[in-house]
């Protein structure tokens, strides 16, 4: 084969890609008549000029209906000789491969043919993948020779029509653009719903899923190793995200840290394998070696009806409720398949929603206080505040019942200073009636490190009602340093200068724990329910008695949550763990039953059984 060497720059070995793509698209059309392969190698806006009088076409419709006409006029396959190939990079997403080669039918079909043909091909680099864009085929005139002439009518006429196609091409590519994420290069939202709809209207009788994803911990890479980091993170996403998908498939970037992929469907055990094999190649492995924290996501897909052709945002919705049915905070990936049961449920969750704000008018949101005891005496010497949200008919729902839904709504910001300014009342008080205080603890949401004023609104609503700083202890969970790492490094520190006691909670939940230990200085470690829940596994024991080692060396005491064994509490001891929260002492219980069993001492030390709330 007389192929001429690749003239490329330092991309050569990209460049080259066309050039083996051209001969492979060759022997697959002519050779083996595979007109699939064929297929799958055509961008959506396909163009071919040919050597008939009447052979210009333009998409993949008019090219289906060529290829059926081809096969019922010669079902034989050809043999090629004198093959010869040549590349020339336009830019990096663009190449032009010329080619000639001399084409033999099979005698067998008692069709002879041998005739020279000569190509010119468009290659466009689409979503990671080389689509062929433009072809056009020439036939050499034996009876020109080497003899050049040109024919003015029928120059003019033809300049005429590439200045037609060009303009063309030139208003395709400006709506090609507005439909791509600028930043990832793959289709954006617009962009996804429209290339949707077109798929799912050419193939109406194929089953497909929707898949829609979010990257968790995204706002982690951003903290801690900047956004040109996350934006690496995400561009790794989308492109093998893109070179997974195989005609007729699609995928896109909807937005920030979520992505969605239109897929072919077969059945879920095939759909599962190949969720687990995006789990572990969307991420380029030299990316994942650099980060600190394993990229997950959390997915929701959605099977579409066959012939569904309009309503594609409303797939989308359904996929998204789907994920937003799980938390995002999980440490490993998952996935979850739309039901109408999860469109209910979010009816009920809006619904809860939407009754917030009046039940927060009409005092529904009850201050509950859970004991904190020491272990080596088994009184209690501090709490927490929680909350129970008690409905007029007498309904008690949980934190994690409304919490989640507050966070994403943003009615947190205003839940969180109400249980504040309740939590501030119930300790006047008690500093009223001359009863002395241990530090009561409080949750806030991270959502308020948005916030420069934060602070300074806390003190405010404290110093109101004249309360002690030292009598309040800030929670701030390990996964809000994750997030929001500077801001919560200084918020701790002018927590520290105001009086206030901090803890870390949910500690070893998360993958930056012991970098905690040296980044925060705090007063109090709280060791989450998991770090006690293998209490029995000798290696769970090494980790306990290690961590609470170290929050010792680092002048720390240690709260151990979720006891509820009398073996949990014999370990802890043996640990010399400095105080235990859990159902095994007192659940949680109303202020005022506080006041009453702990504050003023009538609750005796380990209590075995404790009572249903």
């Amino acid at each position: 084969m007389d192929k001429k060497p690749n003239r490329g720059g330092p991309d050569a070995p990209e460049a080259l890609m066309p050039e083996a793509l051209t001969r492979e698209l060759a022997h697959a059309y002519l050779v083996r008549r595979d007109y699939p392969a064929v297929l799958c190698r055509l961008a959506p806006d396909f163009s071919w000029v040919g050597t008939g009088v009447t052979e210009l076409g333009f998409g993949l419709t008019e090219l289906r209906a060529y290829f059926e006409q081809e096969r019922q006029i010669y079902p034989g396959s050809f043999t090629l000789s004198d093959e010869w190939y040549h590349s020339m990079p336009m830019t990096k997403d663009v190449a032009v491969v010329l080619a000639k080669f001399t084409l033999t039918s099979d005698p067998e079909t008692g069709l002879l043919v041998q005739a020279p043909l000569r190509f010119s091909l468009l290659w466009r680099l689409w979503q990671g993948r080389w689509l062929l864009v433009h072809l056009h085929n020439s036939v050499p005139y034996s009876e020109q020779g080497d003899c050049a002439f040109l024919n003015p009518a029928a120059a003019k006429a033809n300049y005429a029509q590439l200045r037609r196609t060009a303009e063309q091409m030139a208003a395709k590519q400006v709506q090609e653009a507005k439909a791509l994420d600028p930043l990832t290069g793959i289709l954006n939202m617009e962009g996804f719903v429209a290339q949707a709809r077109r798929v799912l209207g050419e193939h109406p009788g194929q089953n497909f899923v929707l898949l829609k994803f979010g990257v968790n911990r995204l706002r982690y890479v951003n903290q801690m190793y900047g956004y040109p980091m996350g934006d690496k993170l995400l561009k790794s996403i989308a492109r093998r995200l893109a070179a997974n998908c195989r005609a007729p498939e699609i995928c896109g970037r909807m937005e920030k840290d979520t992505f969605a992929a239109l897929m072919l469907f077969t059945d879920k055990e095939k759909m599962d394998e190949r969720m687990r094999y995006l789990d572990s190649h969307l991420v380029d492995g030299k990316l994942r070696s650099t980060l600190h924290v394993p990229i997950t996501f959390s997915s929701g897909l959605y099977l579409l009806p066959q012939g569904l052709q309009d309503g594609v945002k409303k797939v989308l919705d359904n996929a998204l409720i789907a994920l937003q049915s799980m938390p995002r905070k999980s440490m490993k990936s998952q996935y979850v398949y739309y039901t109408p049961e999860m469109s209910q449920l979010l009816f009920d969750r809006q619904q809860l929603l939407a009754d917030a704000a009046g039940a927060l008018q009409a005092g529904e949101f009850k201050l509950y206080i859970q004991p904190q005891v020491e272990i080596a005496t088994g009184l209690p010497v501090a709490g927490e505040a929680l909350v129970r949200w008690v409905k007029p008919d007498g309904t008690l729902l949980m934190p994690d019942s409304f919490i989640p839904l507050f966070e994403q709504s943003g009615f947190i910001l205003e839940f969180d200073f109400y249980m504040l300014d309740l939590l501030c009342r119930h300790l006047r008080r008690w500093l009223d009636m001359g009863i002395a205080l241990s530090p009561i603890s409080i949750n806030q949401s991270r959502r308020h490190l948005e916030n420069e004023d934060y602070l300074e609104h806390f003190c405010s609503v404290v110093d109101r009602w004249d309360v002690p700083h030292r009598c309040i202890g800030f929670e701030l969970t390990e996964s809000a340093f994750i997030d929001f790492n500077q801001q919560v490094t200084d918020l701790a520190r002018d927590l520290h200068r105001r009086g206030f006691q901090l803890s870390l909670d949910d500690f070893g939940t998360g993958y930056s724990s012991l970098n905690l230990l040296s980044m925060v200085s705090a007063d109090v470690l709280k060791l989450d329910r998991s770090l006690i829940a293998d209490y029995q596994n000798p290696r769970g024991q090494v980790v306990l008695r290690k961590v609470i080692e170290m929050a010792r060396e680092t002048q720390m005491a240690v709260i151990c949550e979720g006891i509820e064994t009398q073996e949990q509490l014999t370990l802890l001891q043996g640990l010399n763990c400095d105080m235990g929260q859990g159902f095994y002492f007192h659940r949680p219980m109303p202020a005022a039953e506080f006041e009453t069993k702990v504050l003023r001492g009538e609750t005796g030390p380990f209590p075995s059984t404790a009572p249903a709330e």
